[in-house]
């Protein structure tokens, strides 16, 4: 089994050569055998894994100003969401328009 891990994601990857496993939390690392049963068990292609671990990161970490979002929605003749983001609560939309 291996490990990957990059700078500024959280998680780390684990994997065999074949499949994946994303473990959040380092105390789970310790136990190889547990590890090994779940990379059986909820193992998927090591590069889906490793996409969806740097995308949700990512993601997490963007901020967009509310006032862009709703210049968008003018300039695409949404009235409705570009008037909902005068309430928006914070900076990450992808909370509040999913």
């Amino acid at each position: 089994m291996k490990v990957e891990s990059w700078q500024g994601i959280n998680g780390k990857l684990i994997h065999n050569g074949q499949k994946a496993i994303v473990v959040k939390d380092e105390k789970e690392l310790a136990d190889q055998g547990k590890l090994q049963d779940r990379l059986k068990q909820e193992g998927k292609p090591i590069d889906e894994v490793r996409k969806a671990l740097i995308k949700n990161t990512v993601k997490r970490q963007i901020k967009t100003d509310p006032l862009k979002i709703s210049s968008w929605f003018n300039r695409h003749q949404d009235s409705k969401n570009a008037k909902k983001t005068e309430k928006l609560v914070s900076d990450k939309p992808t909370h509040q328009y999913k």
